[in-house]
This record gives C-alpha cells, structure tokens and sequence, in this order.
C-alpha cells in the first residue's frame, strides 16, 4: 500500500486488527486505510483454513463492496502466479513471520477456491444480504418468493400514487376520520409541502411502527398519541374555540376603550402610539377570531415574540395605570397564544401521522399488488427473520453452513435496524456453553466523526454502545477481544492533522466522538516533513440586500451582494489567481491545477449554483455539482419548454422561451417585432412575420415539422432525431451556448426517454409528465482525472482526495 514501511505501532496495529484468532473493534480515522485492513483480516482468514463461504463481509455502498472484491480477488490472483520468492514476501509482510509450507500451498489454491466458493465471496451491502437472505428463505420470512426490489425512482412513483389515492380518498371523505384529518392539516400546509412532509414521516418507519405498538391494537392511535402530545404541553382540555375567545377577552370592552381615549388624548403619543389606537380600535369593532388578530399586531412581534415596549415612554408617563395594564394583557395574550399553538401542533401532528398511517398503508397494498419490496423491507423483514426463534438457527445453519466471521464496514454508519441483524447474526458466537467449539470471530471497523449523520437513521452512538455490549460478551467467555485505534494517516500532511486536532482538543468538540471514554482524538502523519497550509477566512455576514425591481433585471449587478455570492467571488478569484499566477503546489512540486481542487458544502444549496457561476464567469474549468437535478439543468428546460409549445401552439410565453433557447437563438429585439402590437397569438405573429423576414423563416419550418411529427413520434424517437439529426446540428448549438456540461444533462433526458418509451405507453404528454413528476436527481461521477474544480457535499465526497480542499 505504501511505498515504505509501517511504522511499528501502526504496523502493530493493524496486525491486532487483522488478526484472525481474535475478535475486534477497530475506530479508525479518515484516511488511516480502513480497507486495507478489511482486505488484510480477509486474506488472513482464509490463510488460516476458513472457508471463504463462511466470511460475510457487510459493506455500506456497492462500489466498497465492488472495491474490496477486486482487491481481494487480484491478491489472491497474484498469489496462485508469481514466483516462491515474492509469494514468500508477501506473506511475510502479511503474517509478520515466514510462512509454512501449508500456507504457502494453500495461498496458491486461494483463488481457485474463491471462484469455486458456494455463492461466491461473501461481500456485501447490508441491504443486498437481506434481499438474497430473503430470496433464500421467502416463505420463512413471510415474502413473495422472487420478489422486486423497488429502486429509489420506483418506490417515490409508487409513493406519490399512494400519496395522490389517499388524499383523493380523504376529500371524498371529508366527514371521516381521513377527510376530518386532512382538513386539519391543510389549515397550515397543502400541495407539495404536504406530499414532503409526509414522505419525512414514512422515512422513520420503524418510529412509526413504535408509535402504533406503543398505543396498542384496536385504538385510533393517532387520537391517543394527541391526547399525550397535549398532556405533554400542558393544554388537555383545552379547546381552540375557548383559547380563541380567552384570547379575545383579555382587554374587556371598557378597558379597550379607555385605551383608545388615552392614547388619542395624550399630547405625548408618538406615531406608533397612534398605531396602537387604530389596531385597538379594529379588535373594539370586531369579535372572536378577529379581534384575536387585531390584538395580535398590538401584543406580539411578526414572529410571535412578546413586543418590547407596546406604547412610547412618553404615553406611559402620562398614562401609567393604562401602560401597566397593557403590559398585563400583554403577558396573557402571550402565555394564551402558546398555548393555542401547542394545542395546534398537538392535533395537527396527530392528523399528519393519521395521514401518513394510510398513504404507507396504501403504499404497502401497492408493494404486494407488485410483488416488490423497497429497500427498508429488506431490513425489517430480515431482522424479523432473524429475531424469530423458530426460524433464525435454521436460516443461521442453511446460509452455507453457517456463517463464522463477520467484518462490518463503515459501522458508524449503520443504523439500530441493521445492527440488529448483525446482533442476530453474531448472537452464538459469544453464546457462552453450548456454543459452537469452532472459531467464530466479529470484526467492525468506524469512525464517528465520519457519521453520515441522521441518513436511513445512522446513529454514530451505537458504534460505541454496540462494541462495548460485544466486547463484555467476548470477555465473558474468554474469547479474545482486541480494541485498536487506528491514527496513522496516509492522506493528509502534518499541518492539516494538527488543525484538526486543535479543533478537538476542548472537550466540549470532542463530546459524543469516541467510542472509548476517556480516549483523545489524535491524528498522526505518514506524510511526515510535507508542506500544508490551513487558512481560516472571516465570515461572510449578510447586511441587507437591496430589493431590485422585477421589471429592471439589469439593476441587479448594482445591488447590495449576499455573503454566499461574495463569498463564491472570492474563492474564485483565489483559484482563477492561482492558476493564471502558476502558484506552486510545494507538496507535488508542480504549479496548481484546477483539478487539484475541491470544494466541499454542507448542503447543494444555497451555494452550488453561485459558485458554479462564479467560476465559469472567470473561465476557471468546473465540473459542476456532484448530484444534478436534472428539471433544473437549462438544457432540460428548453427541450420541456419545446414539448410545451407543441403540446399547446397558444402558449405565447413557452413559444418566446423556445425562440430565445438555443434550438433557435432569437434575441430580445427578434422577440419585440414579433410580440409588440400583434393581432393574435405569439405563434400567428412568427408565421406571418416569416413571409416577409428570413430570420424567422426557418424557426417556422422546424417547427412546422416539428408539430406535425410529436403527436405521432415516440419520445425518444421524437427528441433523438431533432438533437442529432442533421449532423448533430442543434445538440452542437446547445453545447456551444450552455457549456460542454451539458452533454451530460441532455444524454440523461434522452435515457429517461427511452425507459419512458420501453416502460409506457409511448406519448410526449405522458413523457413531460412523468419528468415533471419525478424530479430527477442524477448522482454525477466526479473524475479526478479530469482537470476540473469539483464541487461536492461533505457526504458525496467521503473517501476521496484533493491537494487543496475549500
């Protein structure tokens, strides 16, 4: 892996890790070779006479699992080739002793067995386990023998269908408990709020399914849960109708009047004084609800906070005795709206889980109708398998003979749901009497720190609380446990890792980060004696940008800059200087490149796009945003804008869109003789401008030919035949305006099109639809090989390198 030696303790280290007679918990830090020593506890295992079919190895990600079988498979391939002398090495370097002559016979057969092995290599997803488990054992676990497994695309068409049923099914209803559900909830949100917050709820399934549990069968668990919700805020009994009317009594008639009179008689009353009178004078004239409202603007600030000072100094010198009780409705006005909204979220969030109770219901008939499971049944159903004390020795013994040692990847990142199954799968290994006389060893390896928090429910903490529970059982038994930190960092240089543990050094930063309590987070360099460099920069603070005229878009360069645009200005400048300057990379001994750099965010936006605009505005080479959705692409819109215009001729708007495109490359002028003082439609305008303006001539014909061919042309068909027809003459006009990044965009719109012609009933109308109602997001292959700035998520780029990373 290096070019040269380990230094002892991390040699040590991973030789403790790797070890095939003892089990381990390994907390390793970015960069420390996580898969090395996943690749070198593998080879050990199998050096030491297991069977590869006896090694389940659970990674996070296909590409690991991909990564660590080539790496294994092209050892074990040299192995059965080279030569006595370097196999001889080699198992040295591994073993840290000379081989016997058996190890050495048997790593040449290594290879031969790991293709011959029943079911191959072991090396997988955690979700692609549960599936061939459950493929294996469908009638045990209650599943459709040769069920589907539903891709991310496919399970949110299926849960908008469920979604659109339900709500459908609630307004039908709207005397029901869904119907009276829905009316709840759409006093507050509607439309795709709605359709998002009830997919945040089907994302805890396993919470929801705690809930139902919780309250018991046969009870309308959403109206329990409630009553708990307003216990737990202190509003039981309570009303809407009774907090409204408290709300509108706490100034009675005589004490709203004599407000008036003194504010509008005092000579000390200031303007927002004024203001006071004229909103009192609203709530006098009004009852219930409305004069809640009228008193609200008197009381409370735009967010519901308590206004500091309801009258001026000045009224309240004059008027003491009425300030005073002002400032006492006031005090009430605030502790009742608390307690309307608590009443609110209580009956609102009872009416969102009743409503995300039936659309997951209707999502689940749908499954079954589709004889197909989605990604979190692999999980639940496996684990149901496995926890089921009738079927879990039976399935644990028919998984080809058992399975005797576990390597878990990424373990930080596996969720409660999936360490059950892996507690289940481990559960007779530190059994105690009785148990197995044969080794059986558990292996995980994590860091904390690399949490992909809160994603499919990763809890970092039971990284830690599950290794502590496997290491009493280990050593209560006898069995040999071994906890191994790995530091030594083969990525980065002496000056980041030192940052890194400034960082960490409070305690208050470290809190929650190690598994181990008591352990120090330290990181230590390979890269000794390297140059790095970590620059801290002021924060960029918004001061209040200017509103700029919707009708003047020209003055929005003038206008005041948000800090994420001039922050995206100065990071581009920086790179665009270095690489104009030939700034010198000291640690590659070369002058910077632009695909040296990375940029990592927290989040795609607000930030991706600015800084893409920001760079390509100074020519620096970008490769764009790790993930792209693909309706937001401009190229996208404009073939959307054209299906549009075909669809409906009349559409003055998408037309001028579609001429201003590249497809046709009309300007603002074009547009003006077209549209100022014409008789009838935009498209009318064009056709009869053509007869006398050659400029507008051939926008007529393709279009012409266009319309009469896309009631009649599948999608594909439609789409391929005008972009690369005619010697690619329109794909080139769109690349050569957008950018050659938008090849990518355009050849995954034509995919999309071809699936929609294979799976669908073949018509434009249906194709723009379901684009429209997919929202497409691409996950793009960021190639360090290109000379590009990247621009990724913490997330997206974890495991990946740069020399300059913003």
């Amino acid at each position: 892996m290096n070019a040269r030696p380990l230094p002892p303790e991390a040699d040590a280290n991973q030789a403790r890790a790797s070890d095939p007679g003892a089990s381990a918990w390994v907390s390793a830090n970015a960069g420390t070779g996580k898969t090395e020593v996943l690749v070198k506890r593998a080879l050990r295992l199998l050096l030491a006479g297991f069977r590869p079919e006896a090694i389940l190895c659970l990674t996070y990600t296909k590409t690991a699992a991909a990564e660590m079988q080539n790496r294994l498979l092209k050892v074990l391939g040299e192995w059965a080739t080279v030569d006595q002398d370097k196999l001889c090495k080699s198992l040295l370097a591994l073993l840290r002793r000379a081989p016997d002559e058996t190890e050495l016979g048997l790593a040449r057969r290594l290879f031969a067995h790991a293709l011959e092995a029943k079911g191959g290599l072991k090396i997988h997803t955690i979700h692609g386990f549960c599936e061939r488990l459950l493929q294996r054992f469908s009638l045990e676990a209650g599943v459709t023998p040769h069920f589907s497994v539903l891709e991310e695309e496919a399970q949110a068409k299926l849960r908008r269908a469920a979604f659109d049923s339900t709500m459908a099914r609630a307004a039908k209803d709207g005397d029901g408990p869904l119907g009276r559900a829905l009316a709840k909830v759409v006093t507050l949100t509607s439309g795709d709020n709605l359709r998002r917050v009830i997919d945040t709820v089907l994302g805890k399934r396993a919470e929801l399914a705690r809930l139902v549990a919780h309250h018991g069968d046969g009870v309308d668990w959403p109206e329990a849960e409630a009553r708990a919700l307003k216990r737990l805020f202190g509003v039981d009994g309570q009303t809407e109708a009774a907090l409204i009317e408290a709300l509108a009594s706490v100034l009675s008639e005589d004490e709203l009047e004599a407000a008036i009179d003194a504010i509008s008689n005092c000579d000390a009353s200031g303007k927002s004084d004024l203001s006071v009178a004229a909103s009192l004078r609203e709530a006098r004239l009004a009852n219930g609800e409305s004069r809640a409202a009228a008193l609200l603007s008197v009381f409370l600030t735009g967010k519901n906070e308590p206004q500091k000072r309801i009258c001026t100094q000045g009224f309240c010198r004059a008027f003491p005795s009425t300030a005073a009780r002002l400032s006492e409705a006031q005090a009430k006005f605030a502790a009742l709206k608390d307690k309307l909204a608590h009443l609110r979220l209580a009956e609102v969030s009872a009416a969102v889980l009743a409503l995300a109770d039936a659309v997951l219901a209707e999502y689940q008939h749908r499954k079954q109708a589709d004889a197909a499971l989605d990604y979190a049944d692999l999980i639940v159903k496996a684990q149901n398998l496995l926890s089921r004390a009738d079927a879990a020795s039976w399935v644990l013994y028919k998984i080809d003979g058992g399975v005797d040692h576990i390597l878990v990847d990424e373990a930080q990142d596996t969720n409660p749901e999936q360490w059950s199954i892996v507690e289940s799968l481990a559960a007779e290994f530190f059994a105690g009497e009785g148990r197995s006389t044969r080794l059986r060893t558990l292996f995980a390896v994590g860091d904390e720190k690399q949490s992909i928090y809160s994603f499919q429910g990763a809890d970092p903490v039971r990284f830690g609380e599950v290794g502590r529970d496997f290491r009493q059982r280990a050593n209560a038994v006898a069995h040999r446990w071994e906890d191994v930190p790995l530091t030594l960092s083969f990525r980065s240089t002496e000056p980041v890792l030192e940052a890194v543990d400034a960082v960490f050094a409070t305690s208050a930063a470290a809190a929650g980060l190690t598994w181990q309590e008591g352990a120090r987070i330290t990181h230590h360099p390979f890269r000794t004696g390297e140059a790095g460099l970590v620059e801290l920069w002021d924060v960029e603070k918004d001061d209040g940008r200017e509103d700029v005229d919707p009708f003047a878009p020209w003055e929005e360069e003038t206008a005041r800059e948000s800090s994420v645009e001039r922050i995206c200005k100065r990071i581009a400048s920086t790179i665009d200087g270095w690489l104009k300057n030939g700034e010198l990379l000291v640690s590659r001994g070369r002058p910077i490149k632009a695909g040296d750099i990375l940029i990592l965010v927290r989040r795609r936006d607000p930030f991706t796009t600015p800084m893409i605009r920001a760079l390509k505005r100074l020519q620096v080479p970008v490769a764009g945003a790790d993930r792209m959705k693909l309706m937001e692409q401009l190229a996208v819109q404009d073939l959307i804008a054209l299906a549009d215009f075909l669809l409906m001729p009349d559409d003055d708007l998408t037309l001028a869109v579609v001429l201003k495109s590249p497809l046709f490359g009309l300007n603002d002028d074009h547009l003006f003789k077209l549209a100022h003082k014409r008789d009838g439609s935009l498209w009318a305008s064009l056709q009869a401008k053509a007869e006398e303006d050659p400029r507008y001539t051939e926008a007529v014909e393709r279009l012409t030919h266009w319309l009469a061919r896309a009631d009649y042309q599948p999608p594909y068909e439609f789409y391929s035949e005008m972009l690369d027809g005619d010697g690619q003459r329109l794909r080139k006009a769109m690349l050569t305006r957008l950018g050659p990044e938008a090849a990518e965009a355009i050849d995954e719109f034509l995919d999309r099109a071809i699936a929609f012609d294979r799976d669908e009933a073949p018509s434009l109308q249906g194709f723009i639809n379901q684009m429209r109602a997919s929202e497409v997001e691409v996950k793009r292959d960021m190639d360090q090989e290109r000379d590009e700035v990247r621009i990724m998520t913490v997330h997206g780029a974890k495991g990946l390198q740069a020399p300059i990373v913003f």
